[in-house]
């Protein structure tokens, strides 16, 4: 009965030894093909090459924009320090002229207050009788007198005497004028504004008979002394002059002469 019941069935594909064997090849095959198709789908070492080639150009091509990026801001960066230096140094140099200016405009309003506040101790009138003057004949005297606005200090005057000598009183000669006397005047040390006073010198008898003696020209020389208020301005002087020809008569000298 069981024969006859296994009678009339067929077997399934494999279940036979030449089944199986086929089967075994299909699978195989199977597996061929997908190691076949892996390997054509992998690059060559050729493409690998070139690729890595491509990829390493690429990277040199970026390394060199990176690096002239980083030139070219270099130079821009110089270039705006430069123009800011620059600037700076024009604003260095504008601040130094301004400064240079401030300071001229301060010393000129100085200078012109000075001037227009100070005390000027000016030559009123020089009398001497013996040289030719109408004066008495031992009269040698200066009056002087303050004509700016501040008092002049500490003031006094000084003479001196020459015959012969052509350069006394002449521009330009060089000549040294020495002083024989100096004299405080009569009342005042101190000139406020507007005040007058004189003094008197002795006669120089020897330059004056030498004069005459030679028929000669005498020179006759001298000035005043003062202080101001500004103490920088030291001390001041006014300068007096005259030459006296053989028959008395008086003209101003060129030079060390403040009256012309």
């Amino acid at each position: 009965m069981p024969a006859e019941q296994d009678k009339g069935k067929t077997n399934p594909a494999g279940s036979t030894p030449a089944g199986a064997s086929a089967a075994r090849d299909a699978a195989i095959a199977a597996a061929q093909a997908a190691v076949d198709a892996r390997e054509r789908s992998r690059p060559s070492a050729a493409t690998v090459e070139r690729v890595m080639a491509d990829r390493a150009s690429k990277r040199g091509r970026w390394m060199v924009g990176l690096i002239a990026f980083i030139v070219l801001g270099g130079i821009a960066a110089a270039t705006i320090f430069g123009f800011q230096l620059r600037q700076m140094m024009i604003d260095a140099d504008l601040t130094k002229e301004s400064i240079r200016l401030n300071k001229d405009a301060l010393d000129l309003t100085r200078d012109t207050a000075q001037r227009q506040l100070r005390a000027y101790l000016t030559i009123q009138e020089f009398k001497c009788g013996p040289c030719g003057d109408n004066a008495g004949a031992d009269e040698v005297s200066v009056r002087a007198g303050n004509d700016g606005q501040t008092p002049a200090r500490n003031a006094y005057a000084r003479i001196g005497w020459s015959a012969g000598d052509p350069g006394c009183g002449v521009a330009g000669s060089g000549f040294a004028y020495g002083y024989d006397q100096a004299r405080y005047f009569r009342n005042l040390r101190t000139f406020s504004r507007e005040a007058r006073d004189f003094t008197n010198f002795d006669v120089n008898r020897d330059v004056i008979a030498k004069a005459k003696s030679a028929n000669s020209k005498l020179c006759v020389y001298g000035t005043t002394n003062y202080a101001t208020i500004y103490s920088e301005l030291g001390e001041r002087e006014t300068h007096f002059c005259y030459w006296y020809n053989p028959r008395g008569e008086r003209t101003q000298c060129e030079e060390q002469n403040d009256l012309n």
